[in-house]
């Protein structure tokens, strides 16, 4: 519900690994705004614009209001982020089924 009433996400960082509020946030449909220090990993649709840190507040206004523009229609495509390996269900049981293969390779 919270990221429902958010226009944009924007993570202008230095040093981040990959923030998985910005995973929470594709999945809602909201469009993200990022360093470009941050891991390519994270992004999963197009919902997710990277800018170099160094440019100009002006320049990344005018991003975070195209992605706004480009966005807002908050078009969820759930079955493509379970595809894409970020449903807990999915992955649990894929989880679940290897850890059973190994140990039925020992008789338990």
């Amino acid at each position: 519900d919270l990221l429902q009433a958010i226009d944009v996400m924007i993570i202008p960082s230095l040093f981040e690994g990959i923030p998985l509020v910005g995973i929470e946030a594709q999945v809602s449909g909201l469009p993200i705004v990022l360093s470009d220090t941050i891991t390519k990993d994270l992004k999963i649709n197009d919902s997710v614009h990277y800018t170099s840190i160094k440019k100009s507040p002006k320049e990344w206004a005018e991003l975070i209001i195209s992605a706004y523009e480009q966005e807002h229609s908050r078009d969820i495509k759930h079955e493509f982020f379970r595809n894409s390996g970020y449903d807990i269900v999915r992955e649990a049981k894929k989880l679940t089924e290897a850890y059973e293969s190994y140990l039925s390779s020992f008789n338990i």
